[in-house]
C-alpha cells in the first residue's frame, strides 16, 4: 500500500513538473532581415532620388503563412513550432528581408506605390515564393520567382521580367542556423534582383536583362522571360 502511494506522489511530482516546463516554455522569436547597415540617404528627400522600388506583398505556400516556424520533415512530413516564431508573418518577413537589401545595396528607399511622387521611377518587385523549406539540421530551400517592372506614372507600358531562382544550403545542428542560411540564402536572391534593377537603370531603353553574377554556390537560376506589362 506504502508502494503504490509512493508511486502514486511520484508520478504526480512528475506531471506537475511537465506541466511547469510547458508553462515556462519561452517563446523565441526569430527574423530574416538582415543586420543594419549603410542603406538609402535618410538625409535626402524623395524628390533627390533617380528612382525607388516598391516591394509589394509576398505570396507563399497557404501552410506557411502563419507566424509560427513550420519544419519539414525529410519524408516530406511538417511540424508547426508554437513556440519559434517569425518576428512577424513569414510573407512580411520575406518582404522586409529582400526591402533590405534592395535599399542597402541600391541606396534608394522602398516606397508603397501610393506615396511614390508622380514623375519618379519606380521598380516593382512581386515575388511569389514556391518552396521556403526548413529541414531541422540538414537543409534549407528557397524557390522564388519575381516579377521585376520598371514605371514612370500608372498608364506607362513598361518593360516587365520575370524570373526564378532556387537557393539550397546545408545547414549546421539547432534553429538559429537555420534561420541564418535561410537569410544569407535571400541576401543572395534579392541580389539578384539588385543587379537587374542596378542595369536596366543604365539602360536608356530601361529594358530588363538576366542578372550577370550567377556564381554562387547552392544557387540554380532557371532564367527570366519578357513579360507583358
Amino acid at each position: 500500500m506504502l508502494l503504490l502511494k509512493t508511486g502514486r506522489v511520484l508520478l504526480a511530482a512528475m506531471m506537475l513538473a511537465g506541466l511547469t516546463a510547458c508553462a515556462t516554455d519561452a517563446e523565441q522569436y526569430y527574423s530574416l532581415q538582415p543586420s543594419a547597415s549603410d542603406g538609402a540617404d535618410q538625409t535626402r528627400t524623395q524628390d533627390e532620388f533617380d528612382y525607388v522600388v516598391s516591394v509589394r506583398p509576398v505570396q507563399v505556400p497557404a501552410q506557411l503563412d502563419r507566424s509560427q516556424i513550420v519544419l519539414k520533415g525529410r519524408s516530406g512530413e511538417v511540424s508547426v513550432l508554437n513556440a519559434s516564431l517569425w518576428a512577424s508573418p513569414l510573407p512580411d518577413e520575406l518582404r522586409l528581408a529582400v526591402s533590405s537589401v534592395l535599399t542597402q545595396r541600391l541606396g534608394v528607399p522602398d516606397l508603397p506605390l501610393s506615396a511614390v511622387p508622380d514623375g519618379l521611377r519606380v521598380w516593382l518587385v512581386n515575388l511569389d515564393v514556391q518552396r521556403f523549406d526548413s529541414v531541422y539540421n540538414a537543409a534549407s530551400v528557397i524557390d522564388v520567382t519575381w516579377r521585376l517592372q520598371g514605371q514612370t506614372g500608372t498608364t506607362e507600358k513598361a518593360p516587365t521580367s520575370v524570373c526564378r531562382a532556387t537557393m539550397s544550403k546545408t545547414v549546421g545542428t539547432g534553429l538559429a542556423p537555420l534561420i541564418d542560411t535561410h537569410r544569407e540564402s535571400l541576401q543572395v536572391l534579392a541580389g539578384l534582383i539588385a543587379q537587374q534593377i542596378s542595369a536596366a537603370q543604365a539602360q536608356p531603353n530601361g529594358n530588363i536583362a538576366p542578372p550577370a553574377q550567377l556564381n554562387v554556390p547552392g544557387l540554380v537560376f532557371q532564367g527570366c522571360a519578357q513579360a507583358k506589362a
